[in-house]
């Protein structure tokens, strides 16, 4: 069982997932929207996934999107090997594998209500992060007297 979702599903065995949006968002870093194809992820912010890719292997890649989005999550992956190459090559429809989430989500959800938050990231480091800061502007009115400066919106 997921402890992350509390879904019976088997964390470590790959599930479909489809491409619904690619975009390049510089040289390196592609932007790519998911959803699973048997449902939610169910995840928390800072957790990542294996993206498995048929015939290349599989890659660790944080989430960015937060876990209120729904019908979906987003990743941002850098070009860096083989299996990141192949990422870099998918279409809108095409099928990759996901397991996890995994990851103990680092982020102090609870701890952070009504207190003034400040985030300081640069380059691929702003990816998880991107996670717990739009869980935070999602849930603006239940953590109320939450102010936060962003450095570096993606």
């Amino acid at each position: 069982m997921c402890e992350c979702c509390g879904t019976k599903k088997d964390i470590y065995l790959p599930q479909l997932a489809t491409v619904n949006k690619v975009r390049m968002m510089n040289g390196t870093e592609l932007y790519v929207h998911l959803s699973m194809d048997d449902g939610e992820l169910g995840y928390k912010p800072g957790q990542f996934v294996e993206v498995s890719i048929t015939g290349m292997g599989e890659a660790p890649i944080s989430i960015s999107s937060s876990p209120t989005q729904k019908g979906g999550f987003e990743l941002v992956v850098r070009k860096i090997g083989n299996v990141t190459n192949a990422i870099h090559k998918l279409k809108t429809g095409d099928k990759i594998g996901i397991r996890g989430p995994f990851g103990n989500g680092c982020y102090p959800v609870e701890q952070a209500k009504g207190k003034d938050l400040v985030f300081i990231c640069g380059g691929i480091g702003l990816v998880p992060q991107r996670s717990f800061i739009n869980y935070v502007l999602d849930n603006r009115e239940k953590t109320a007297g939450m102010a936060m400066s962003v450095s570096l919106p993606l």
